[in-house]
């Protein structure tokens, strides 16, 4: 069952493109929590679990229904600006903020964990970015960015050697919304992880997804 969307202007996500979006954020909150971890890169609590916790988080109906637009047939063509709306909304969370524009707010440890941010991304299969990249890849990336984002290329470069000696965590076990394994994070996170989804999981039936788990 498709459920209605808070915006009445925008077209309300199938229950299989909700569900795979909600699956990947998912799975990308488990992977730079990880990293995070490792690499002993703090964070304020209000943050963790990174993407699903605090104003705009991914798992909050206002940016979830817009950004699973995005895995509906021809989504991405189609839903473009609801899509970028969403995405442009999410990234007024404080970690994209510092690593976009730092401007002298940012500090040693907001742009490593940015770097991290941005290399997990790009190790994992998203469309958006031509599909999962090897280590190895991710350097060439980081040297084509634009102007704007030349700040980012030494971090990535730094974050790509110390996150290359580091065993990669299974985040393709995270199969399922409900009953998910903890593939490494620690059990604080791993407990909060699951306390965000259920709530998330809640919020969606009141929008008609009933069959999300």
């Amino acid at each position: 069952m498709s459920g209605v969307s808070p915006a009445t202007e925008m077209p309300p996500p199938s229950e299989e493109a909700l569900k795979e979006f909600l699956l990947h954020t998912l799975q990308h909150s488990f992977h730079v929590e990880y990293y995070r971890e490792c690499l002993a890169i703090p964070q304020a609590e209000i943050w963790i679990p990174h993407d699903i916790a605090g104003p705009y988080n991914k798992f909050s109906p206002l940016i979830a229904l817009g950004m699973a637009l995005e895995y509906m047939p021809g989504g991405e063509r189609r839903y473009r600006p609801l899509i970028q709306e969403a995405i442009t909304k999410h990234r007024t969370q404080l970690h994209h903020r510092r690593w976009n524009r730092p401007n002298g707010t940012a500090t040693e440890d907001d742009m490593r964990f940015g770097a991290v941010d941005t290399i997990c991304s790009l190790l994992e299969d998203r469309n958006y970015n031509g599909g999962s990249r090897p280590f190895e890849g991710i350097i060439q990336v980081a040297r084509d960015f634009p102007d704007a984002k030349k700040h980012q290329q030494f971090y990535i470069g730094t974050m790509l050697q110390v996150m290359y000696d580091v065993e990669r965590p299974p985040i393709k076990e995270i199969a399922r919304l409900c009953g998910f394994p903890n593939v490494g994070v620690p059990e604080q996170v791993y407990q909060k992880m699951i306390e965000t989804t259920d709530r998330a999981l809640a919020a969606f039936q009141r929008y008609g997804y009933e069959d999300l788990a």
